[in-house]
């Protein structure tokens, strides 16, 4: 009896041991993406990879190392777009700098680098501000213009700076 327990466990730690990895054909696809440069999708897979079969190092390997990659991508991506819209204007649009401040945000769920993202919030936050006080002046002076009777002045100074806020300063 006890020899054919051994027998039965033996022949089943075989066909454990043997059996084939059920999510390798996932994780070879999310190379094939990776390789052809479809990144998210990639990333997608290795992260529900690494979550599913934690004990894996290649796939969570893989996973930290596109999660890095695509941090290190997207936070190059936004620095370079603020520093681009400061060298065609000194105070940068408003919805820019939301759309901004919505992708600096989304850097958080790569938990790679919480104060490089806090900091790059912080900047954008001031720049909202400085734009947002800007608007306001610009509208105060605009109302004054009004009130003396100085409509074309007013309105060109609306047109001036109609790209810190399109929505707000859009006189036709």
């Amino acid at each position: 009896m006890k020899k054919l327990m051994a027998l039965i466990l033996v022949v089943a730690l075989m066909t454990i041991s043997c059996a084939p990895d059920p999510f390798k054909e996932s994780f070879e696809n999310a190379k094939k993406l990776e390789s052809a440069n479809k990144l998210e999708e990639a990333y997608a897979i290795y992260k529900d990879l690494c979550q599913k079969v934690p004990q894996n190092k290649e796939y969570c390997e893989q996973y930290s190392k596109l999660n890095q990659l695509l941090f290190n991508k997207k936070y190059s991506e936004l620095v370079d777009k603020i520093t681009y819209l400061k060298s065609k204007t000194p105070l940068l649009p408003i919805t820019e700098l939301q759309q901004l401040e919505n992708d600096a945000k989304k850097l958080y769920g790569y938990s790679i680098d919480k104060v490089k993202v806090d900091t790059l919030i912080s900047q954008i936050s001031n720049e909202k501000t400085l734009s947002e006080v800007k608007k306001n002046n610009i509208l105060k002076e605009a109302e004054q213009m009004l009130s003396k009777g100085e409509y074309s002045k007013s309105i060109r100074l609306l047109k001036e700076n109609e790209y810190l806020d399109i929505s707000v300063f859009n006189v036709k």
